[in-house]
């Protein structure tokens, strides 16, 4: 009988050409299987656009939150700040302030209690609607802004829209004392009351009130390597 211990102090046989074509594959498979599931080797990083916010979170009694103000929306109310049917929801639509257009992309203000609300109608330029209403907390946070995407309408062959024409639009509510800080590729379309048009590009954009630390309202977008 063969020595137990000579079993298993013995080396293993090399690998048949076969057998490592097999675990070639396995290995080959399972790191598809990593990329489907949405993890990365390492040395590849990835990310999207995304709002985040400098800690600590100031709470609703935070001066920050107490002092946002958004002097547009003092003025009085003039027959062209009447919003669009369809724009704001309908209970905060008869507080709204027209701050402005580009290119027939209409931006509206509103305000409830304790809440600030964002609003574009971009239909004249073929643009979607989309309204954003946050707490004062979070708007001191987070910021206010949407994306607005060109509203292709239904049936229509893309092939018949040109390719700049979905492009979206960022929309940035701008408190009165804070400035957009943007990279030299973004566009700014215009420069509203207290709101900000922008064709972002993939750099960063950021918000910043006085001396806080800015907010990122979208993120830069990293190249990812080849192979990630």
């Amino acid at each position: 009988m063969t020595d137990v211990r000579e079993e298993l102090s013995a080396e293993p046989r090399q690998l048949s050409p076969r057998t490592r074509l097999l675990v070639g594959g396995g290995a080959a498979l399972l790191a598809c299987a990593s990329l489907l599931t949405g993890s990365h080797p390492p040395g590849c990083t990835t990310s999207a656009p995304g709002p985040s916010t400098a800690a600590p979170w100031a709470t609703s009694d935070d001066p920050l939150v107490r002092s946002l103000h958004f002097s547009a929306l003092d003025r009085a109310r003039a027959p062209h700040d009447l919003v669009p049917a369809g724009v704001l929801a309908s209970d905060v639509a008869p507080t709204s302030r027209d701050v402005g257009a580009v290119d027939g992309v209409q931006v509206y203000l509103a305000r409830g209690h304790g809440f600030t609300c964002l609003a574009v109608d971009g239909r004249k330029a073929g643009y979607a609607v989309a309204q954003q209403c946050l707490l004062d907390v979070t708007v001191a946070n987070r910021g206010l802004y949407l994306s607005v995407g060109y509203d292709t309408p239904a049936g229509t062959p893309v092939s018949r829209w040109p390719p700049d024409q979905h492009d979206s639009l960022l929309v940035v509510a701008v408190p009165d004392d804070a400035t957009v800080l943007t990279g030299a590729s973004t566009e700014h379309m215009a420069d509203l009351p207290n709101a900000a048009v922008l064709r972002p590009s993939e750099g960063e954009v950021l918000l910043q009130r006085g001396d806080r630390p800015p907010v990122t309202l979208q993120r830069a977008v990293e190249d990812v390597p080849a192979g990630c």
